[in-house]
């Protein structure tokens, strides 16, 4: 904020001006004038660039006699318009803040931003916390009617270990979570369990839930005979 209070024209002639000048964070700027009588020449109240080669004038105080009390205006710029590059990772790349998605590696984005024919260009470069990898199947033993799930974990992502949970019907299974595992087969398989239970397995990562994965839903597979009813033949 800029104040003006009681500041004479120009060499000294004319009623002294009285004004205040804001500045704003989104570059929105207002001119507040409390007083501003005439000296007899011509002024011109507005906004100029640095070098004095663009400007933007108060309607009716462009070059002209003027007087003003009590009024004020106020500048508001437009709007830039953006456009990123890798389009195709990005929701919407004529966005300001755009959300990036399937990013399987480091990658460099930059954005131009552009304004009245005036452009500037920045960059952000977004670094990637892979995730554990993991592969599960079903090792059926229906003779006994349950089944069991080998898991082998081929990567721990960015962290030292990994880890496994499991739910059973849609219930914590016995044993969910164990932690600290490193890369290879898990010993002993997850389970046994029935063989009528719905099983989902979830890879978890040492220190970043976002990163956990859930490896599948598994089931025995095994013929269920249900609802037999005996009847004698007469």
């Amino acid at each position: 904020m800029v104040n003006f209070n009681g500041v004479p024209h120009l060499g000294g002639a004319g009623t002294p001006i009285t004004a205040q000048i804001i500045l704003y964070a989104d570059g929105a700027i207002e001119v507040h004038n409390t007083s501003g009588a005439s000296d007899g020449s011509n002024q011109t109240q507005g906004l100029e660039n640095a070098t004095g080669t663009l400007a933007t004038a108060v309607p009716g105080r462009n070059g002209t006699v003027w007087t003003a009390t009590n009024d004020a205006y106020r500048f508001t710029p437009n709007a830039p318009t953006y456009l990123w590059d890798n389009a195709g990772l990005l929701n919407d790349p004529t966005l300001a803040n755009p959300v990036a998605s399937n990013i399987l590696g480091q990658t460099n984005f930059t954005v131009t931003a552009t304004i009245a024919g005036c452009s500037v260009q920045s960059n952000v470069n977004v670094l990637v916390d892979p995730p554990p990898a993991a592969t599960a199947t079903v090792l059926t033993d229906c003779g006994n009617d349950q089944f069991s799930i080998p898991v082998n974990i081929t990567s721990t992502g960015t962290a030292a270990t990994a880890g496994l949970s499991w739910t059973v019907n849609g219930v914590a299974g016995a044993g969910s979570p164990i932690t600290g595992l490193s890369t290879g087969n898990i010993s002993p398989d997850l389970g046994p369990f029935v063989a009528t239970d719905e099983v989902e397995v979830t890879l978890l990562h040492e220190s970043n839930v976002a990163c956990n994965q859930i490896l599948g839903t598994f089931y025995s597979g095994c013929p269920i005979v249900s609802g037999l009813r005996r009847y004698d033949q007469r």
